[in-house]
């Protein structure tokens, strides 16, 4: 059985307003296709589920296919773009390099100080001590205590404004017989001392151990001062009062100049020791060499330290050899002693006994004497 065809009615439908419903067909399976107007939309006819289970597969592979070829041209274009700037900035800096070694005549190690020679010109800029040996002249001397303070002063041009940082320095004043009157050994290297203009003075203290001659004998014009590098010292060095303190020389040295300044102060006390033969004076020491009393055994230097710790206290003490004066020899007696006396003149003996009490002395320290 087959449905007739549709002849397409070239005129204008009508239309009711209500139509009824349209009925439901009955469809059989050898119905064939039905050819549609072209007035009418045509809709694709419905897939079967296999086909539509694969189309949207394929699509997604495509698509991520796609999307990674994309990403990888996008990543390959930023690190190619990346390399090229990096080569472009290696490129700049050699050429900037370049241009500043032609500038500078081609020699790279002109370009920057390495850290040992920035080192060597930060010391450059520290003034270097200065070891050459100055001339020395002795301004002015002081008694400070018992010690002889020299006011030296140093010149060395050639130092210019250099500071004075040596060690082991001996220096030493002599009288114009030559005679050693003091010498000591002076540390300045951790002293903060310097030349200004190839100039210095320092003050230099000498202790009783270190000086032979009292400071009321001495004239500064007439010393001659002289300087010794590396020398060594002995015993401990004390400053006095600012001034700077040395360490002893070699004893034998010292024990050799206090044996001639003792000779020479016996023959410098002669003749003031004469006026004690008519009045009183007062007697404070009396030693020989190599005598065990006291606790030691007493050497030249012993007493002539003894002289001068005296003699900053009297100033007026004077040495005599016992075995030229009568009251020391009349009885008999071996009297080759080192006599010191206080010098003081009394007008009777009992005037002398009454100022050793008063001086502080008991009777085996100070007795009256006269000479005759």
């Amino acid at each position: 059985m087959t449905t007739p065809i549709p002849v397409p009615n070239t005129a204008q439908p009508s239309f009711d307003t209500a139509a009824p419903p349209a009925a439901e067909p009955h469809i059989t399976a050898d119905i064939p296709p039905v050819y549609v107007p072209q007035d009418f939309v045509v809709q694709d006819p419905p897939q079967s589920a296999e086909v539509a289970r694969k189309k949207p597969v394929w699509l997604f592979v495509t698509l991520a296919v796609l999307a990674l070829a994309l990403c990888a041209f996008v990543g390959w274009r930023m690190w190619s773009d990346s390399h090229a700037e990096s080569q472009a900035v290696a490129e700049f800096s050699k050429e900037t390099v370049e241009v500043d070694e032609k500038t500078d005549g081609g020699d790279s190690s002109d370009k920057a100080l390495s850290a040992t020679e920035k080192d060597k010109d930060t010391k450059k800029e520290e003034p270097q001590p200065c070891t050459a040996v100055p001339e020395l002249i002795t301004k002015q001397v002081r008694r400070d205590g018992s010690n002889l303070v020299a006011t030296v002063q140093w010149n060395a041009s050639s130092c210019e404004n250099a500071p004075l940082k040596s060690d082991g320095v001996q220096i030493v004043l002599t009288d114009s017989s030559n005679d050693t009157i003091a010498a000591g050994i002076f540390d300045f290297s951790k002293r903060d001392v310097s030349y200004k203009d190839g100039k210095l003075t320092t003050e230099l203290a000498f202790k009783p151990t270190q000086y032979w001659r009292a400071v009321t004998e001495l004239e500064p014009s007439r010393l001659d001062t002289s300087v010794k590098f590396d020398q060594e010292g002995f015993g401990r060095a004390a400053d006095v009062n600012g001034a700077f303190g040395a360490r002893d020389i070699d004893p034998s040295d010292a024990e050799r100049y206090a044996h001639l300044a003792l000779n020479w102060q016996l023959d410098h006390d002669k003749s003031t020791a004469s006026d004690f033969y008519s009045i009183y004076t007062t007697q404070l020491s009396s030693k020989r060499y190599d005598m065990d009393v006291e606790g030691k055994i007493w050497k030249y230097a012993d007493i002539y330290e003894h002289f001068l710790s005296l003699k900053s206290k009297h100033p007026q003490a004077l040495i005599v050899w016992g075995s030229d004066y009568p009251t020391y020899t009349k009885h008999g007696h071996d009297a080759s002693y080192y006599v010191i006396l206080s010098g003081e003149s009394f007008a009777s003996e009992t005037d002398a006994t009454n100022w050793c009490g008063a001086n502080g002395y008991t009777a085996n320290d100070c007795l009256a004497v006269d000479l005759k």
